[in-house]
């Protein structure tokens, strides 16, 4: 009778000790389980935190590139296009270039963490909305920056055929006013001539003209000058002639009120008073004694 319960005993011993290990091992597995769940749980944590911290990044990077501020002021100044020159349309160019390049460097990123958050399988609904937030945003301001750019290709276009114009009508005023000053040069200078009464007479500036028997003759212009020794003077700028002699005569028909003669330390000073009046007459023929 005590051989039956010693076995059975044992037997029920057996079956607690194999349930007893079947449990261990299922609650081995369970924590092996539960420690991977919670691995992956604090992994898709990290995960998640590193996507938002790279998506306020790159909203930051969006927000730095203020193209409202930006573009008002690049309209403004190009829409000024009698101050805008091709030096400005240049500068603005150059700074819609550099917007464009932080544009395509905040769309880099948000590219690689689209694809690095699919590569890991995460998929929360509300990081795939701020991703693609972060997308349309990008597309907005990619849409301003080109309709900047071909306000400024517009307008450089206008700018360069506005230059072209200018310079042209520069051209025609810098000719006009060669013309202008050639013209008011002829006007304005007469040539003169210093001698004594040999000298004149020699060169055919004046002739002694009348009296009798070579007795009373006066001196005449001629019309004549020497090119060689004639002097030019702009009476527009100058107005006082110096005469190396303290006696002189003016032999040509300049009005007497046009100028007057004043001795100035042994030389004489013709002062033009009223050169219109005096350049009437082109040359000037002043005697020596």
């Amino acid at each position: 009778m005590r051989r039956p319960v010693m076995i059975g005993m044992i037997a029920i011993m057996v079956l607690l000790a194999g349930a007893a290990t079947w449990a261990f091992a299922k609650y081995q597995t369970k924590n092996q389980e539960f420690t991977t769940l919670q691995e992956d749980n604090d992994q898709m944590r990290d995960r998640y935190g590193d996507a938002i911290g790279e998506i306020v990044a790159i909203q930051d990077s969006l927000n730095a590139i203020v193209l409202g501020e930006e573009e008002a002021r690049l309209v403004s100044e190009l829409d000024a296009e009698s101050r805008l020159t091709q030096t400005e349309g240049d500068l603005a160019l150059a700074r819609i270039s550099v917007i464009k390049a932080g544009i395509e460097r905040t769309k880099a990123r948000i590219q690689v963490l689209d694809r690095d958050l699919k590569q890991r399988g995460v998929k929360i609904a509300g990081l795939e909305k701020m991703i693609n937030g972060l997308k349309r945003s990008v597309a907005d301001k990619e849409a301003r920056v080109a309709v900047l750019t071909t306000q400024v290709d517009t307008l450089q276009s206008r700018v360069t055929v506005l230059a072209t114009h200018v310079e042209e009508q520069g051209q025609t005023i810098e000719e006009q006013s060669e013309d202008i000053e050639a013209k008011r040069r002829e006007v304005s200078t007469v040539y003169y001539m210093v001698g004594t009464k040999r000298e004149l007479t020699e060169s055919g500036a004046v002739v002694a003209s009348g009296g009798l028997l070579g007795i009373g003759k006066t001196l005449e212009p001629t019309g004549h000058v020497d090119p060689v020794r004639a002097q030019p003077v702009d009476t527009d700028h100058q107005t006082v002639i110096r005469i190396p002699s303290d006696r002189v005569e003016v032999i040509t028909g300049q009005p007497e009120n046009s100028y007057r003669l004043q001795v100035v330390g042994g030389e004489t000073e013709l002062v033009i008073v009223d050169p219109e009046s005096f350049r009437r007459v082109k040359h000037l023929v002043v005697m020596t004694g």
